[in-house]
């Protein structure tokens, strides 16, 4: 009965070093949870840099887009890693087609994003809405007599002529771009629309 007489006497101090142990407990649980937590508190940053890399890399690939036109392989647009030189963009297009008089282009030109290049067959010359660097296109499309030249006039401009309007203009453009420059005046008449009396009346008013 010793023992009973020694808890009875002793109860306080046994239930109060039970409380302690508990107390003591939950507070060794939340500090093993909190250092758990840790690892992770320190992910944040890290993916952010990752972001930031990821950005700058994507930033540092902008593609450059050329835009090819006449006498090459495949004309198109091609995109390059850096301002390439007129001798890569040839490259990627195939190359010349027959007939292309190279010795006329400066191949070593760099160009710029969203560049238009056109290649010219043999000694044509060059449209004046697609000037190629190395190749001299002539600066005025009408001359002081207001005469325009029909290879090189825009939309805008051979609408002033009589019977041209927007579409003939238009079609005009198509055929020089496609069938290449006018050789004479009269090669105006193989474009759809311009017969014999609409020439009449604008032959004195063109020339090539």
């Amino acid at each position: 009965m010793m023992w009973k007489e020694y808890f009875v006497q002793y109860r306080r101090w046994i239930a109060l070093f039970f409380v302690m142990l508990v107390l003591g407990g939950v507070f060794l649980l939340k500090t093993s949870n909190g250092r758990k937590l840790e690892p992770q508190g320190t992910i944040k940053p890290k993916s952010s840099l990752r972001s930031a890399m990821s950005e700058s890399h994507h930033s540092k690939n902008k593609k450059i887009a050329i835009d090819v036109k006449g006498h090459v392989v495949n004309p198109g647009v091609y995109f390059f890693e850096t301002n390439p030189m007129v001798l890569n963009v040839i490259k990627a297009a195939g190359g010349f087609k027959a007939g292309v008089n190279d010795a006329r282009l400066n191949l070593a030109v760099k160009l710029h994003d969203q560049a238009v290049i056109y290649v010219p067959h043999g000694d044509d010359e060059v449209p004046a809405d697609y000037p190629i660097p190395g190749i001299k296109v002539q600066q005025t499309t009408r001359t002081d007599q207001n005469v325009i030249n029909i290879n090189q006039a825009n939309a805008t401009e051979l609408t002033q002529l009589p019977g041209i309007g927007i579409k003939r203009a238009e079609d005009i453009i198509a055929f020089r771009q496609t069938k290449g420059p006018f050789k004479t005046i009269e090669a105006l008449k193989s474009v759809s629309g311009i017969g014999e009396k609409i020439f009449a009346r604008i032959n004195a008013q063109i020339t090539v």
